[in-house]
Formats: C-alpha cells, structure tokens, sequence
C-alpha cells in the first residue's frame, strides 16, 4: 500500500499544483468577480458531478475483490445510470435556467456543457478507479499527469494568448474532461471492460448500492456549494473570488489525504475478504498513524501561508490567506471520513453512510447560514469545519460498534 500510496502522492502534488499555478495567471488577468464565476462553473461541476456518477467507482472499488468476473456487466451497466442521470439534471436544470442567469451570472449553454462533459467525467472516473484496483499505478499516474497537463495547457492558452477571460478557464477545464473521458472509453472497450449490454439484475443491484447513498452525494454536493452560495447572497461576488483563492490554497492538503485514500480503498478491499484478529490490527494501526499524521500537513501549510503564498497571489486577494488554515483542517477530516465509510461500505452499511450524511447536510446548510451572518466568509470556514467533525465522530462511532476500531495495539 506505501509504494502505491508514493505514486498517488506524486499524481496528486501535480493534480493539486494545478490551482498554485494557475493563481499568479488568473489572479492577474481575472479580476476578482470574474474569478468568482469561475468558481461557479467549479460548483456547477462539483455539484452535478458526483450526483451523475452516484458512487460508480465506489461501486467498481468493493465489487472489484467481491465480484472481479462480472465488472464488465457492473461497469456497463453503471453506464446507464448515468446517461438516465445526465436527462434528469439536464431537465432540472432547464427549469432552473433563470436562476443560473440571475443568481449566478452564468449562460444557460454554460449548464448543458458541464452537464455533457460530466458523462466523460464519470467514464474518465471508473476507469482509474480500475487502473487502481488492479494496481496498475504507474499507468494510472501517466494518465493523471497528462490529463493535468492538458488542463493547465488550455487554460493557460485561452486566458493569456486568447484573452476569453473567465471562459478560457472553463474552457480549460472541460475539453481536458472530454479528452480523457473519450481516452478512458476507448481504453475500456479494448480492455473488454464495457459494453452497451443491459442486464436486468445487475441494473437493480447497482441502483441498490447507489440509492442510499444519494445523501452521501447530496451532502457532498451542499459542503462544496453551501458555503459559496451563503457568502456569494451574504457577502457578495467579491467576497466569493477572495474566499474561493483562500479556500484552494488551503484545499492543497488533500495531496496528502487523496494520496493515502487512493491507496487505502483497494488495499482495505482486497484485505477485507480475509479479515481476521491480526488483519484488524494492521487495519487500526494505519488508520491512526494516518491521523497523526495529517498534523505535519498542517504544520507545513502554516508555514506556507507565511512565506509562499503571499508571492502567489496579487496583492487584492491578500485577504484569502486568513481562510487557509481552516480550510486545511477541514478537509483532514474529510480525509478521515473518507477512511471510515470504506468500512462501512464493506460491510454493506450503506444507510448508515446516508443517514449519517443526511444529517450532516441538514447542519451543514443550519451553520453556514447563522455563522456566515454573523462572520461574514470566515463563518464558512467554521461551518465546514463542525460539519465535518460531526460527520467523523458519527462514522467512527459506527465503525467502533461494527468493526471493533478501538486503539492501535
């Protein structure tokens, strides 16, 4: 799992420069109401997302070890889902198209992009989701660098030399998807991995996992679009764009997070099946020698905040930096999250996940309303950070109760 976990660091320290390279370029020839927009595209595709997908390469993940013979039919099968997913965001969204126009300054065309590009997204998903399953890491990491490559290239291109402004980035964005969406269908149908076939049982045992976990997806979706909305009505598109800076600075500890994660999902999979006295063991030694670990991240980024980033950033972002701290922390939790539901997954506890999820959504929304009254974009910052805390001690209750995760030794 470490040599693995190294590969995946790599891929997510370049993945997450992404953000620090563009800032110094888009905070330069974006003002801060246009980067604010673009942070709309960003939740539009946050938002919509995960919601098409509902939980495909999680599905894939556990099934891989379970049920290696029949991913073909799962895999195809997902596929469905997510075109029927695709016609009804794309409905709802017609529906709501004065309210991107007005609240969120953003075409409607802009909607159906995001929207189109998402098959590819989930395409694109499913199939790392496999490269990691069956350890083909340094495969996996071609394929992420280049589409990070890619990404970075166009936006570049369209915001400098062409001068489209906020479009350039999302423009940017969204043909990187659709390459590498096209590349990771291409890839699948060569590998015998997916098919236009329909089986009936497979389709409902797949809509079974998924349907639980829709809260999952829906809390998800409001942590990364709440906070925005409440500060964008609250405060302002200014305060937006500056929020927005602060909180991708402070989103760089999920290298470390998304590293391990990705390692850990097929790792725990694979050794789930054969879990005994000793594995457990093994199992809860990793899991606290990862949240020990998320505090030298912390202590990094604290540095940074003095000494790196004021260099990134033009001088009318300055602002962003006091969120960088918070945010960080928030998403170590989100980072245990993550380790905890695995679990649950496994042992087919998925209500539990979405109860769980359910709640925190609702408290969510509650907090970022009060906290932003009354502390303007910091409130956000707290709001998320509470929200993920009591999503930790719900699952980590759960996990002590079904799976005995108590101490190391």
């Amino acid at each position: 799992m470490f040599k693995s976990s190294s590969i995946y660091l790599l891929t997510s320290i370049i993945n997450r420069a992404i953000p620090f390279l563009l800032l110094p370029f888009l905070t330069k020839y974006l003002n801060p109401a246009e980067y604010g927009i673009v942070t709309v595209i960003t939740i539009i595709i946050s938002f919509s997302y995960p919601l098409m997908n509902m939980s495909g390469n999680l599905l894939i993940a556990k099934n891989y070890f379970k049920n290696e013979s029949g991913i073909k039919a799962i895999n195809s099968n997902h596929f469905i889902i997510v075109l029927g997913s695709f016609i009804v965001l794309l409905i709802i969204y017609t529906l709501l198209d004065k309210v991107f126009k007005v609240q969120f300054d953003v075409p409607y065309y802009w909607i159906f992009f995001v929207l189109l590009v998402g098959i590819f997204n989930s395409l694109n998903l499913n199939y790392i989701t496999i490269l990691r399953c069956s350890n083909r890491v340094f495969k996996y990491g071609q394929y992420e660098i280049f589409k990070s490559v890619i990404n970075v290239g166009l936006s570049l291109l369209f915001v400098i030399a062409f001068k489209m402004s906020w479009q350039g980035r999302a423009w940017g964005m969204l043909i990187s998807l659709i390459v590498y969406g096209s590349l990771s269908f291409y890839m699948q149908r060569k590998e015998g991995i997916i098919d236009f076939s329909y089986d009936k049982e497979v389709f409902k045992s797949n809509w079974k996992f998924a349907l639980p976990l829709i809260p999952l997806t829906l809390s998800n979706m409001v942590m990364n679009f709440s906070d925005r909305f409440f500060i964008k009505e609250m405060v302002g598109i200014k305060a937006l764009g500056i929020y927005s800076v602060g909180y991708t600075l402070g989103m760089s500890i999920l290298v470390y997070t998304e590293s391990f994660s990705k390692a850990w999902q097929p790792w725990f999979f694979e050794k789930a099946k054969e879990f005994d006295k000793n594995s457990r063991v093994v199992y809860r030694s990793v899991f606290y020698y990862f949240i020990s670990l998320c505090v030298l991240p912390l202590i990094i980024l604290a540095a940074c905040k003095y000494v790196i980033y004021p260099y990134l950033i033009n001088k009318q972002f300055a602002y962003s930096l006091n969120y960088v701290l918070g945010v960080a922390f928030a998403y170590s939790l989100q980072g245990i999250f993550i380790v905890l539901y695995s679990v649950l997954v496994w042992l087919d506890k998925p209500k539990v996940i979405g109860t769980t999820s359910l709640v925190t959504l609702i408290v969510n929304l509650i907090l970022n309303g009060w906290l932003v009254s009354r502390f303007a974009a910091m409130g956000a910052v707290y709001a998320t950070i509470a929200t993920y805390f009591i999503m930790v001690a719900i699952l980590l209750f759960y996990c002590i109760k079904y799976f005995k995760l108590r101490s190391p030794v």
